[in-house]
């Protein structure tokens, strides 16, 4: 018998029964002719259709159920008008701040012969900026600002000792060449400002023909200047300043640098270019920014036609350190007016084209640690940023003893003249002692590096909306400079900078005790490492307690996000 047999019941007889009778259903299976009969009974659930009939014209039914289908779609409707009226109605959430590009651009500012040469004659030139465009780019850089631009004295590099208003130094390339750097910036998502100077050469016409004696001023007895100021009082001389403006305009730069807005102060040249400007039909759709390095006996404000106007927070003459004696108390001066109301809003830097480099204001022993410490600084402050090229490499003075000590060329790598040209050519400008190690391809091989920590930063001032438009509580504690970031009422992150600067010397380590007063309406317990400098342990994207405390050996600094 098989297995299949073995589970089936028997007859009296033995053989299998050729039918089955179970409960819902018969089975009946015939042998000879092998066929399967079966049939089932279904248990029907609910009513008929014949029985639902009779409910049909029910004089109860029947308003019932038009009563119970206008009810349900009362409700609905109901229901929909009233979560229009809570959409309406609700109060709405504050609108995010979105800056404009000039309200945190990074600028940068290179010395234009010095920066890259791309033809080998030792001077650097517009080819050469486009070469390293993409490098700029990489590093968080939204703004270009090469200086000089407009044709200087052949033997002067002085952006201010103008012989064309009009015209590009050709020693740097061609107009086209200009055209082609400015065109590649704004393909990389990178603003062109440039220099309007306000003067010209001694040996400019101007000053070689007795008919445009009116067009300039007498240089004050004894001045030694290779340049002379344009008399805006004239005007043609104001005219041929707008022209030039409109020039440059029309070849796609940005936005405007003056070193002196107001003259004697009769004419704002800032505000009769920007009429200009918008009198001009292929201009006037654009914006353009204008932005000036103050004399100390003049106040300025929009009104002029300014953006914005520039401060240093580290250089004794930077215009906010009056009386102070070392650079470091300079900062912590500079930086109690970081809240303040303004007259215009700072561009802020650290150095320029005519100040020292950092080894010269704060001594060379500790100067690559506390300019890595006041990028940290100046990144986190609110509105513009502008860095003078080589900063974000903690770039030294160079080896020639002159006043050019703070314009070497930019150190691409450890090759001949640190890249900046081929290696037989005869360059005006030197490098650093310290090239071989300084320069950018190796400190961006370095994980943690002042040029790393420039670039996160700098990028971190492009996508963070708190440091863009946040608030800002500056504190001093000790040697401790204490910044944080932060947008009232909201649940953005608080941002909090720690930096541990000494006065003088070698300094001592510094404790700070993190509390809501710094982080307001978050919690204090641990925080985020963002960024540290390269002598500190901690690591980015670490979570440390701050239960504790926060300890910060000198010159040290760091970066938390809470």
């Amino acid at each position: 018998m098989s297995a299949e047999e073995s589970l089936m019941p028997s007859s009296e007889s033995g053989k299998l029964p050729q039918s089955y009778n179970i409960e819902s259903g018969d089975a009946k299976f015939v042998k000879g002719n092998e066929n399967v009969d079966m049939q089932t009974s279904t248990k029907l659930i609910g009513l008929t259709k014949e029985q639902l009939e009779k409910y049909r014209n029910d004089p109860f039914w029947r308003p019932v159920r038009y009563v119970l289908f206008v009810m349900f779609w009362a409700v609905w409707i109901a229901m929909f008008a009233g979560a229009i009226v809570i959409v309406v109605l609700s109060p709405k959430c504050d609108a995010k701040a979105h800056a404009r590009w000039d309200q945190i651009a990074v600028h940068y500012q290179l010395f234009t012969p010095a920066f890259r040469d791309s033809n080998g004659n030792g001077i650097g030139d517009f080819n050469g900026v486009s070469e390293k465009m993409d490098l700029l780019r990489k590093l968080g850089v939204t703004s270009l600002w090469a200086t000089p631009v407009i044709k200087t004295q052949k033997d002067s590099f002085n952006a201010e000792n103008v012989i064309g208003l009009e015209q590009v130094d050709d020693r740097y390339g061609s107009e086209e060449d200009f055209v082609a750097l400015i065109n590649l910036a704004h393909k990389k998502e990178i603003k062109v400002v440039m220099d309007l100077p306000l003067s010209v050469s001694k040996e400019h016409k101007w000053n070689k023909d007795a008919s445009f004696v009116d067009y300039v001023t007498k240089p004050s007895e004894g001045s030694k200047e290779e340049f002379v100021r344009i008399n805006l009082k004239n005007p043609e001389a104001r005219d041929a300043v707008i022209k030039s403006a409109v020039k440059f305009a029309k070849l796609g730069v940005d936005g405007f640098h003056v070193n002196d807005n107001v003259l004697s102060g009769y004419y704002n040249i800032s505000a009769l270019i920007k009429e200009r400007l918008t009198a001009t039909e292929e201009l006037k759709q654009k914006e353009f920014i204008f932005f000036n390095t103050p004399s100390s006996s003049v106040a300025h404000s929009e009104a002029d036609g300014l953006s914005y106007t520039i401060r240093s927070f580290s250089d004794l003459n930077g215009g906010l350190c009056n009386g102070e004696t070392s650079s470091v108390s300079c900062v912590r001066t500079a930086l109690k007016t970081a809240s303040e109301a303004k007259p215009l809003p700072y561009i802020w830097k650290n150095g320029d084209i005519n100040a020292e480099r950092a080894d010269k204001r704060f001594g060379a022993e500790h100067a690559t640690k506390i300019q890595t410490l006041l990028t940290m600084i100046q990144m986190v402050l609110p509105g513009p940023v502008q860095t003078y090229y080589g900063e974000e490499l903690s770039l030294a003075s160079t080896n020639k003893d002159s006043e050019l000590q703070n314009r070497g060329v930019m150190q691409w790598d450890p090759t001949a003249h640190a890249g900046f040209t081929s290696d037989t050519a005869a360059v005006l400008f030197d490098t650093t002692k310290d090239f071989e190690t300084v320069n950018f391809d190796k400190l961006y091989e370095e994980t943690r590096s002042p040029l790393r920590v420039y670039q996160k930063l700098a990028k971190l001032r492009g996508r963070t909306e708190v440091i863009q438009v946040g608030e800002i509580n500056v504190k001093f504690e000790g040697d401790l400079v204490v910044i944080s970031r932060y947008v009232s009422q909201s649940s953005d992150p608080v941002f909090l900078l720690v930096v541990n600067l000494p006065a003088s010397g070698e300094g001592t380590t510094q404790k700070l005790e993190v509390n809501e007063a710094l982080i307001p309406d978050r919690p204090i317990e641990t925080a985020e490492v963002i960024i540290s400098t390269p002598n500190n342990k901690e690591e980015s994207h670490h979570r440390i307690s701050m239960e504790a405390g926060l300890t910060l050996g000198p010159y040290e600094g760091i970066l938390l996000k809470f």
